[in-house]
């Protein structure tokens, strides 16, 4: 049985290890929810389990016989304000969006992009493609929990700085 996540951050540092673990994410947007009389911020992703692909870049190299995993994960961001998107069609929900990073910083900062700072924490959610969510929050309250069994995929994400086989 597959080790399950539960995770909590209360920090950028924490939050910088559940980025990492949510790296190529698998998530439409009807599975990502503002529950605003709670201030709450849930997505339900289908992540992919980097830290059971030991090490991936060799077995990458096996070739497409390699198999890697997904996981399904509920991740929840309490204390949540205001919930802002920039370069997401809102009109295709069922389209998978591939979350890249969870970036945090402080209102008003350099990396406040084209939205108006209104609370003293930022956390966005950036997606391939240039699409960005934006939780304003009076700071950092996530968690990250894996539910369900993890199902095998022999699709393994790759990017630009992975060393490729010859």
């Amino acid at each position: 049985m597959a080790e399950i996540l539960h995770l909590r951050a209360e920090d950028a540092e924490d939050m910088a290890v559940i980025s990492s673990c949510l790296q190529d994410a698998l998530v439409p947007l009807h599975d990502m929810q503002f529950d605003r009389a709670n201030h709450r911020f849930i997505v339900v992703a289908n992540r992919f389990r980097w830290e059971g692909c030991e090490p991936c870049i060799e077995a990458a190299a096996l070739g497409p016989e390699a198999v890697f995993e997904r996981i399904a994960c509920a991740v929840t961001f309490e204390g949540v304000t205001k919930v802002s998107v920039l370069g997401i069609d809102q009109g295709k929900r069922d389209t998978p969006l591939e979350l890249l990073a969870i970036v945090v910083g402080e209102a008003g900062g350099a990396n406040a992009g084209a939205f108006a700072p209104e609370s003293r924490t930022t956390i966005r959610l950036i997606f391939a493609g240039g699409g960005v969510i934006r939780l304003d929050a009076g700071g950092i309250r996530c968690r990250l929990v894996d539910f369900g069994e993890p199902w095998p995929t022999q699709w393994r994400p790759r990017h630009r700085l992975d060393v490729e086989s010859a």
